[in-house]
């Protein structure tokens, strides 16, 4: 949720910026940062028309509408999915096992478990942090995933009395 919020703020701040500047090259940024590619068509046109009169305060009208709705539909877009206790398990395997041997299929090498979680995790954060506006997966929740497996494991290894 607080991921969530963050982006939400990102993308209402560029629409703020959009509406300040009052440009059609800050609408060709907010674009390029924030639309994904299966809704770039009508934002393409807004811009285009508004690039032809950049005064007409219509064509700013349109464009920053087009931005609204995009923001409304990403606020009423639903987090939904089991990938985080996925990753908790694959992290508590790490944990446990960590040096039991994984074959990947692609590329078809051995690896260690401890390594194959560690580069996992590396890249859901770097991808968290990627700005990535077509890309519709959840990274943080994996990683807070992994951060309740931590917990939990080092909790268990701590009360071995109740490990059951």
């Amino acid at each position: 949720m607080i991921v969530v919020t963050f982006g939400i703020n990102g993308l209402e701040n560029a629409i703020n910026n959009v509406v300040t500047s009052s440009s059609p090259d800050a609408f060709a940024v907010f674009i390029d940062d924030y639309v994904p590619s299966q809704f770039m068509v009508p934002f393409q046109q807004s811009l285009a028309i508004w690039i032809s009169d950049p005064t007409s305060p219509a064509f700013k009208a349109s464009a920053i509408d087009l931005a609204n709705q995009l923001l409304t539909l990403r606020r009423d877009i639903g987090t939904v999915g089991a990938s985080g206790s996925v990753f908790g398990i694959l992290l508590a395997f790490g944990m446990l096992f960590p040096n039991t041997e994984l074959f990947l299929l692609f590329p078809p090498i051995p690896i260690k478990a401890k390594y194959f979680v560690i580069g996992y995790g590396a890249i859901e954060l770097y991808m968290g942090f990627a700005n990535n506006p077509s890309d519709n997966v959840a990274h943080f929740a994996h990683l807070g995933g992994m951060l309740f497996g931590f917990i939990l494991i080092k909790y268990w290894k701590n009360n071995t009395n109740y490990f059951y």
